[in-house]
Order: C-alpha cells, then structure tokens, then sequence
C-alpha cells in the first residue's frame, strides 16, 4: 500500500503539471480536466461499524484522487486509518496537484454497497488493503439486484 500512495501522489502530481502546459501548447477555448473512475459508497446498514466502513471506502476509492484536486489536501485520517505514511511532499505538491481544470471525467462502472459484517472473519482487517477488485468481498457488499 505505502507504495501505491507514492504512485498516486506522483500520477495526480504529473498532472497538476501537465495543465499550464497543456494550456500553453493548445487553442485558448479548450478544455482541459482529468477523467477518474468514481463509486457511489452506500451503507447496507445503519450500524455504527458499517458507516465507518462506509467512509474509510469512500475516501479509498474517491476521495483519495478528489481531495488532493479540488481541495489541495489528502482527506483526513486517510493515510493513518490506512496504516502507511503520506506520501514524500514538497511544499508545493498540493498546490500543484490542485492546478485548476475545466471539467471532471467522470468513469461510472458501478456502485458500491458496504456493511461491516458481523463474523470477525469476514471483515477487512484495519490496515489491510486487497486489491480493488477483491475490496467488494472484503467489505461484504450487496449484489445490486439483492433486496436489502
């Protein structure tokens, strides 16, 4: 995990970068922004321990890349509930990253619904980050045609 907050910090950093290039290099009226695959989380409950589920997975999985670009800042908490070290900054990465754009691409594939389930087993362990295609299992979500 340390090593994809590293990835990420320079992927969102190489492109606060790449704006006033762009705008130097292209016609005045173009639109310039960044595309990124967001999730709706939803709780499948209202248990105290699924919305904590609720919104450590909507800071992985949106606002990890939405913070940094509209706000100038990581979300709160993220990198300690995470258990790994924010990543190695300059003091103008931030602002950089936060390079103002034109539009936001939006990549909608699905939603995610979440409970914390109640066997010790079947939960994720804090600190412990799978894979993006196995956070579904991992935090025991409703199929979208299941019936609450």
């Amino acid at each position: 995990m340390q090593a994809a907050v590293t990835a990420v910090h320079h992927v969102l950093l190489s492109h606060g970068l790449a704006m006033p290039r762009l705008r130097a290099n292209t016609r005045p009226a173009a639109q310039l922004g960044i595309a990124i695959d967001l999730y709706p989380v939803e709780a499948a409950d209202d248990r105290p321990e699924t919305l904590q589920a609720v919104a450590y997975a909507d800071a992985f999985r949106n606002r990890w890349m939405l913070d940094p670009i509209f706000r100038a800042r990581y979300p709160e908490g993220f990198f300690a509930a995470s258990k790994v070290s924010p990543p190695a900054m300059e003091d103008d990465d931030l602002a950089i990253i936060a390079t103002p754009i034109d539009f936001l691409g939006l990549n909608y594939y699905s939603r995610w619904v979440v409970r914390a389930t109640r066997s010790p087993g079947d939960y994720l362990p804090p600190g412990r980050i799978p894979q993006p295609w196995r956070l579904e299992k991992q935090m025991a979500p409703l199929h979208p045609f299941t019936s609450r």
